[in-house]
């Protein structure tokens, strides 16, 4: 199957799921961000003992438990509708949840209301990011080369550590402006506000964009299949499981690295608050050079190899990371800062070309929303709860880097038993790969892409099949049978008769002309 590859579609693709993604990203990091800083005393003052059981909940897990479920109901629709109508549903919600977050009453107008409402928001917000991430890396890598999946799927990848960056910079130029009475009083509406302005032009960029080509042609080809999340447990329950055990590093990393620091810092080594943001803000700025770098570096060294790459980093500098922070020197604890957040570069940037390899265009949709989701809940929802129990239990950060390191071991472990796939075609479905070539197996390294340049032909229509079978292979020649005596009666006066060929111990007549029955 050939397919056209037009740049300029290619780049509209890239512009769309990375525009998008960065204003998505930046409303739930800023929601991350005001759970530490904003919404306890304002939504759950700690007057009041159910407040205080809601905390805990709202302010951060709840928009991890309801990722896994926006993951498999709006991966539902993009392997069914197509990825940029889903992208499109997804990028409304995520506004709408966040005009709510600025809209919303505190404790002191509706009471505990105020919390039980930022609860559902927060439960909405995580249910569109589950369907976001998928759409936002499949759209532009389906529109682009095999050979450069690491470089063109990175992009969207911006969207995390630029949300991060402007969330940051928001809560910053805001408390500068508005003064920090004002800021706590009401201005931190306007961040959130701001987010839902952001989203209508992230809307209309999306709109611009067309479905990818491999979704178009399945679509065509009527290869749709009915239940995707059924069937992507079928065929590829191993990689969903695997996907998420080898994905939660990356989870884990940026939530202790980038969320959970700035808790700690305010709060136990008694940092100042606008110190932690702007370490923060400027650790991200080299993280967004640092996705590209590492995306563009997987084509040639390999996707799963740069990955694997990342892990072994990110346990090595677990307990150097602390070190660094405890010592609370402005200076070591923003090296401490870039260093963690450049090796979430390098788990980040290749990300999304070795999972997306991992699944076939059927079910491709749903399957890297799962595995990434899955993976969220399991490290991103829960790393900061342990991370704040062991805290808590040892008075020492060396419990926190020793659950680091174990993350990592899992993962290493996970990523090894995943097959390798970066060899097959991702623009043809891995089925039709396998079936057309059975000796197409993850594909050697070719100078200079380890990934593979392209993939063995695959022919462009199945073989011929002959005009006609040998006769002994045909089956016997049936006679027809006679008229009823009904239609016999209705025969018009000179109207001849079909003949009826006599049985014979030749062949029948049709046969030795030659005919097929």
């Amino acid at each position: 199957m050939q397919q056209s590859f037009h740049r300029n579609y290619l780049v509209r693709a890239i512009v769309a799921g990375t525009a998008g993604s960065a204003i998505e990203f930046y409303d739930f990091v800023l929601s991350a961000n005001a759970a530490i800083l904003i919404f306890p005393r304002v939504f759950f003052p700690h007057s009041d003992p159910l407040a205080g059981t809601l905390i805990s909940f709202s302010t951060y897990s709840a928009g991890f438990i309801s990722r896994p479920i926006g993951a498999a109901f709006f991966g539902h629709f993009g392997d069914r509708l197509g990825r940029k109508s889903t992208l499109v549903a997804t990028l409304l919600l995520m506004g709408a949840v966040s005009v709510g977050v600025g809209l919303l009453p505190g404790y002191a107008q509706i009471g505990i209301w105020g919390g039980i409402l930022l609860t559902g928001l927060r439960l909405l917000q995580g249910f569109a990011i589950g369907g976001e991430w998928g759409g936002t890396i499949l759209l532009p890598i389906e529109w682009g080369p095999p050979n450069r999946r690491g470089f063109i799927g990175a992009w969207p990848h911006l969207g995390f550590p630029s949300g991060l960056l402007t969330s940051n910079a928001a809560l910053i130029i805001t408390s500068a402006v508005v003064g920090p009475v004002a800021f706590a009083d009401w201005g931190w509406r306007i961040p959130f506000l701001l987010g839902g302005v952001l989203i209508l032009f992230g809307f209309y960029v999306r709109l611009g964009v067309l479905e990818t080509p491999p979704f178009t042609v399945m679509l065509e080809e009527r290869r749709i299949v009915p239940r995707p999340v059924v069937e992507v447990f079928r065929r590829n329950w191993r990689e969903v499981v695997l996907g998420a055990l080898a994905l939660q590093p990356v989870l884990v990393c940026f939530y202790l690295w980038a969320t959970f620091a700035l808790s700690y810092g305010t709060r136990t080594l008694k940092l100042d608050q606008t110190f932690m943001l702007t370490t923060t803000l400027s650790a991200a700025a080299v993280a967004l050079v640092g996705v590209i770098t590492f995306g563009a570096l997987s084509d040639r060294v390999g996707y799963r190899r740069t990955y694997m790459t990342g892990l072994v980093v990110y346990a090595l500098i677990a307990f150097p990371y602390y070190w660094l922070f405890d010592s609370r020197q402005p200076v070591l604890v923003v090296f401490a800062s870039v260093a963690a957040l450049v090796t979430f570069a390098l788990l980040y940037g290749p990300l999304a070309a070795f999972v997306s390899s991992l699944y076939s265009g059927q079910v491709r949709y749903t399957g890297v929303s799962l595995s990434y989701h899955l993976a969220a809940a399991l490290g991103g929802g829960a790393a900061p709860v342990v991370a704040g129990a062991l805290l808590a239990a040892t008075k020492s950060t060396a419990a926190i880097a020793g659950y680091v390191v174990l993350s990592a071991i899992v993962a290493l472990v996970a990523t090894r038993l995943l097959r390798d796939r970066s060899g097959l075609d991702h623009r043809v479905d891995y089925d039709v790969q396998l079936r057309s070539t059975p000796d197409l197996a993850p594909a050697p390294a070719r100078p200079p892409y380890r990934n593979g340049t392209a993939p063995a032909p695959v022919p462009s229509a199945p073989p011929t099949l002959p005009l006609a079978l040998p006769p002994a292979e045909l089956p016997p020649a049936e006679l027809p049978a006679p008229l009823p005596p009904a239609e016999r009666r209705t025969l018009r006066r000179g109207t001849p008769r079909p003949p009826v060929e006599e049985p014979t111990r030749q062949l029948p007549a049709n046969l030795r002309r030659g005919r097929r029955p």
